[in-house]
């Protein structure tokens, strides 16, 4: 399986797993100039940890990633 990097990435809140776990969900939203914003939310209240907007070249590469076996 191949992987892939988002670089310059900054958590404005650290994530912090205790014992009883904690759910994360990645929102992707894609935009009208091709480029796709995603947010790295976690916990009850869904604080978001990190956000970043992924350029169009980068987007191409990010779904290509996701395709290959």
């Amino acid at each position: 399986m191949k992987s892939g990097s988002a670089r310059n990435v900054v958590f404005a809140r650290p994530i912090v797993v205790s014992d009883e776990g904690l759910g994360i969900h990645i929102a992707l939203t894609a935009q009208e100039d091709g480029a796709i914003d995603f947010e790295i939310l976690g916990g009850e209240e869904s604080l978001v940890h990190s956000q970043r907007r992924l350029s169009s070249a980068r987007r191409r590469a990010f779904f290509q990633l996701l395709e290959r076996p």
